[in-house]
C-alpha cells in the first residue's frame, strides 16, 4: 500500500484543478501575497494522524480550495462549485491509491461574504510496518524433565 503524504494531497489537487482550469493560477501559502486575480487557493489542513496500531495509521485532512475573482461574480461561483465537485467526483487518486471524497461543502469568506471556499475531507490508513533488522531464530532447543509421581 503506497504512503499518502499531505503534499501529495496538495499536488494532485493542483493537478485536478490544473486540469479542469488551465487559464486559473493555482497558488498555496508561500505566494498568496503576489497572487493576481482570478486564483485558486489551495491548502491542505492535517486534521488527524492516530496510530491504531504498530503497523496501521489512520490520517486525515481537509482540502481548502478558495477561489479570488477579479470581479465578484456569484453566478461563476456557482458554476465552480458545482463543476469542482464534479471534477473531483467521489474519489480522488493520490499516488496510486483512490480515496473517497468526504463532506464536500461550499462557504463565503472575506469582508464582503464574497470569496469562494470550497472543502472537503479525506481520510485513509497506511500500513507502518517496517522489516524486521534482527536476527532470526531458526532453531530451539530444550530438555523437559517431570518432577513429582
Amino acid at each position: 500500500m503506497d504512503k499518502i503524504r499531505y503534499s501529495d494531497v496538495i499536488r494532485s489537487t493542483n493537478r485536478i484543478l490544473q486540469s479542469a482550469y488551465p487559464n486559473i493560477t493555482r497558488y498555496g501559502n508561500d505566494t498568496v501575497d503576489k497572487a493576481v486575480p482570478p486564483y485558486f487557493f489551495v491548502e491542505c489542513i492535517p486534521t488527524s494522524i492516530r496510530r491504531q496500531t504498530r503497523n496501521m495509521r489512520h490520517k486525515g485532512c481537509t482540502v481548502m480550495i478558495t477561489y479570488v475573482q477579479r470581479i465578484p461574480d456569484q453566478v461563476d461561483n456557482l458554476e465552480k462549485v458545482e463543476n469542482i465537485a464534479d471534477t473531483f467526483g467521489m474519489n480522488m487518486e493520490i499516488n496510486n491509491r483512490n480515496l473517497l471524497v468526504l463532506d464536500y461543502d461550499h462557504e463565503y469568506i472575506g469582508e464582503q461574504n464574497n470569496i469562494l471556499q470550497i472543502s472537503f475531507a479525506l481520510d485513509w490508513w497506511e500500513d507502518t510496518h517496517q522489516e524486521s533488522t534482527e536476527e532470526i531464530m531458526e532453531q530451539l532447543h530444550t530438555n523437559v524433565v517431570a518432577k513429582g509421581d
